[in-house]
């Protein structure tokens, strides 16, 4: 999947990260944070409802518009006033139901990156095309119109007087990921919305909370088409490690950008899928055959969801001729 946001200064993301470990304590007001879980139908992307006592902050909107309903329907039942909704990058999947959002939730204020914006903008009319959804095995309709965030260009968001740190991350699935910091939450609670019930899975208790949007994807297969190239995927790692080392260093619980929830997770291993999966596939894309290529990838994660994406997005490291990886 492929998208961006604003961004701290020109320090390096790991001097970044342990600056914030040092100057940003726990406050004793704590945010609340639900996750929003569609389940394999919803492609288990994650949207997040962050809760002050006055008013909320949406993350993310669903891949779609029957999703994008029950997002905004959930949201309120808090019975506090939406202060914006915050997208993390320029990926369909996370904006398809922006536009049934809105339609609940009339006036929101819509924020991004620049970077995301700019993607989106660009982007946005080849995700109208009926033909983008034909490969799914679930076809929950689309949006009839795409909603362009707004710039948000700085660092932090203010909810109920507490502090949300954007962290401009860069590299994940997409070339620009924004990933948020929520040093008062206690802990996450996850939650599955499967058809028209919902299902609480747990919570779990942590001194703040990392939403790791698409830096951290655990669970399931990749769409793999906007990192081929080894710098990309090798920045990917990267960044995901640092992901790691923030969330262990300042005890925070960690939420994915997508998630298969149907078995629980502990931190660990969901920030270590990622690192693990895009090794993986480094290591496939060395075998010269796409045979060899799907024997690498299917011994290690036979058991891992929606295997259509990387099969979908893989076809471009092929010459189509010869059918051997292209790294």
């Amino acid at each position: 999947m492929k998208f961006t946001t604003p961004s701290f200064a020109r320090v390096t993301l790991a001097t970044s990260l342990v600056l914030l470990a040092a100057t940003i304590p726990p406050t004793s007001a704590a945010l609340k944070v639900e996750v929003f879980q569609p389940g394999e139908t919803g492609h288990y992307v994650n949207s997040g409802i962050i809760a002050s006592s006055k008013e909320i902050l949406i993350v993310d909107c669903q891949l779609s518009p029957i999703f994008g309903t029950r997002l905004a329907k959930r949201a309120k039942q808090y019975n506090l006033p939406v202060k914006a909704i915050y997208i993390t990058h320029a990926h369909y999947d996370h904006m398809w139901g922006l536009q049934a959002v809105l339609k609940e939730l009339p006036g929101t204020p819509v924020y991004a990156s620049q970077q995301t914006v700019d993607k989106v903008t660009k982007e946005s009319p080849m995700w109208l095309d009926p033909k983008l959804i034909r490969p799914f095995p679930h076809n929950l309709g689309m949006p009839t119109k795409i909603v362009i965030p707004t710039v948000w260009n700085q660092s932090t968001i203010e909810l109920g007087g507490e502090t949300i740190h954007l962290m401009q991350m860069g590299q994940g699935d997409t070339e620009h990921i924004t990933t948020l910091d929520i040093p008062s939450s206690k802990g996450t609670t996850f939650r599955l919305w499967n058809a028209h019930s919902k299902k609480d899975i747990r919570f779990v208790p942590s001194n703040g909370t990392f939403w790791g949007s698409d830096i951290v994807i655990s669970g399931i297969h990749f769409l793999m088409n906007e990192v081929d190239s080894l710098a990309s995927r090798t920045a990917w790692i990267k960044n995901a490690r640092l992901a790691r080392d923030h969330v262990k260093t300042n005890h925070r619980s960690v939420v994915p950008g997508h998630l298969d929830d149907s078995r629980k997770w502990t931190n660990d291993e969901m920030l270590d899928f990622p690192i693990e999966y895009v090794e993986t596939y480094n290591e496939a894309l060395k075998q010269g055959t796409v045979d060899k290529f799907w024997d690498v990838v299917m011994k290690k994660y036979a058991n891992s969801s929606l295997l259509f994406l990387l099969d979908w997005s893989s076809p471009s490291f092929y010459e189509s001729s010869r059918k051997t990886p292209v790294p």
